[in-house]
C-alpha cells in the first residue's frame, strides 16, 4: 500500500500519475472506510450504533467535500466491511437504527451527485411474536429455497453451518416462546437518492454475540428471492455509463455464488467481497476488478483476466475510519492474469 494523500494541507490535484493515465471523466474512486479488528476497534466498538452511523456520516461528508474539490468528474464509491455498524459490543443493529441509517445515507447520496455509497453490512434483529404463522412460513420457505444448492455444494462448513442454524430455526419454531429475534445480513447500495440491497444467503456464526455466544431465540433468516439479487448498476455521473456491480458478503465468497449465480452472463466491472474475515478464492472471481474489504485482511483490489482496455478505470484508496487522520491510502492494483494462479 502506497501512503498517498487526496488531501494535503495546501489543496492540490492528484499527481500527474494519476492525471495521465485515465481520462477524469471516466474514473471511478473507491475509498474503503477501514474497520479493522485491531487494538483501536475496542473504543469504536463500544460506540452504540447511532454514535457510529454519525461518525460515518461526518467522515463520509470531509471526503465527499474535499473530493469535490480534486475530483468533481470522477464517480466516488464508499464502501466498508461486513459488521461495520453494530449497536455497542454487539453483532447488530435494531430495526431503529437501521432506518435511521438508510434516511442518512440516502440523504448523502442526493447531496453528492458523485457519490454511490455500499455499506449497513450489519446483522438486524428484529423482534416479532412467534404465533405469527406468517413470519415462521417466510423463514421456512427461504430454508427450502437455498437447501437443494447446500447439498449439492458437498461442502463439510458449508453444511455444518446450514445445519446448525437451521436447527436453531426448527427449536424456537417448535417451543414457540414469547418472541422470535430474526436476524438477517445486509449490504446497502446508495446513490442519487436510490435504495437498492442484497440480503445474505449463507449463514456463517450470524447468531452469536460479541463473546461467540449464542444468542437466546435468535434465528437468521436468508435473503428472499427478491432480496437475493447479487448484481446492481451504477451510474457514473459525468459519462453517465452504467458501471456494473456484484457483491458478496463473507462466507458467500466462501462458496462462490455470485459467480454460479452468474450463469456466464458477463462479468461485472466491479465485483466487491465485504466480509468479517474471509480469504480470498481466485477461481471464484467474476469482476474486471475485484475488491475484498474485510475485518483481518487487507483491503485488496485486483486487476482480473475478465478485464479489457475498454473497462473503466478503476483506483482504490484506503482511510481509517478509527482514527482522525484524513489521509487516503492508495492501494497498488495487482495484476491477476489467470484467477487460478493468483496465490494469497
Amino acid at each position: 500500500m502506497n501512503s498517498h494523500s487526496l488531501f494535503p494541507q495546501q489543496p492540490t490535484q492528484l499527481t500527474q500519475t494519476h492525471l495521465d493515465c485515465a481520462d477524469s471523466s471516466s474514473r471511478t474512486l473507491i475509498i474503503c472506510l477501514d474497520l479493522k479488528r485491531r487494538n483501536a476497534y475496542t473504543k469504536y466498538e463500544s460506540l452504540d450504533a447511532v454514535a457510529k452511523i454519525k461518525k460515518l456520516i461526518a467522515r463520509i461528508t470531509t471526503i465527499c467535500d474535499q473530493l469535490a474539490q480534486t475530483e468533481p468528474q470522477a464517480l466516488w464509491i464508499i464502501t466498508w466491511r461486513e459488521n461495520g455498524i453494530t449497536d455497542a459490543n454487539s453483532n447488530y443493529v435494531s430495526t431503529l437504527s437501521k432506518t435511521y441509517l438508510k434516511e442518512e445515507l440516502s440523504k448523502l447520496s442526493l447531496q453528492y451527485t458523485q457519490l454511490a455509497i455500499i455499506g449497513g453490512l450489519s446483522s438486524v434483529k428484529s423482534v416479532r411474536d412467534v404465533g405469527c404463522n406468517k413470519k415462521i412460513i417466510e423463514i421456512e420457505d427461504c430454508y427450502n429455497a437455498y437447501q437443494a444448492f447446500v447439498t449439492n455444494e458437498k461442502n463439510i462448513t458449508l453444511n455444518a453451518q446450514w445445519a446448525k442454524h437451521l436447527k436453531q430455526f426448527t427449536l424456537l419454531k417448535n417451543n414457540r416462546s414469547t418472541q422470535l429475534n430474526i436476524m438477517r445480513n445486509t449490504a446497502y447500495i446508495f446513490q442519487q437518492g436510490n435504495v437498492m440491497k442484497h440480503d445474505k444467503v449463507l449463514p456463517f456464526n450470524e447468531t452469536i454475540d460479541s463473546k461467540s455466544q449464542q444468542e437466546f431465540n435468535h434465528v437468521f433468516q436468508p435473503a428472499k428471492a427478491n432480496n437475493a439479487n447479487h448484481f446492481f448498476n451504477l451510474t457514473h455521473p459525468i459519462s453517465k455509463k452504467i458501471i456494473t456491480i456484484g457483491i458478496e458478503i463473507c462466507f458467500e465468497h466462501n462458496r462462490g455464488i455470485l459467480k454460479k449465480q452468474a450463469n456466464n452472463n458477463e462479468a461485472v466491472d466491479i465485483h466487491f467481497i465485504l466480509s468479517d474475515c474471509v480469504e480470498l478464492e481466485c477461481s471464484y472471481f467474476y469482476g474486471k476488478y475485484v475488491v475484498h474489504v474485510d475485518s483481518r485482511f487487507d483491503t485488496s483490489i485486483i486487476k482480473t483476466d475478465l478485464h479489457s482496455d475498454k473497462s473503466t478505470d478503476v483506483f482504490l484508496y484506503v482511510n481509517n475510519l478509527l482514527e482522525d487522520n484524513l489521509e487516503l491510502d492508495e492501494v497498488t492494483c495487482e495484476r491477476c492474469e489467470s484467477s487460478l494462479d493468483l496465490k494469497f
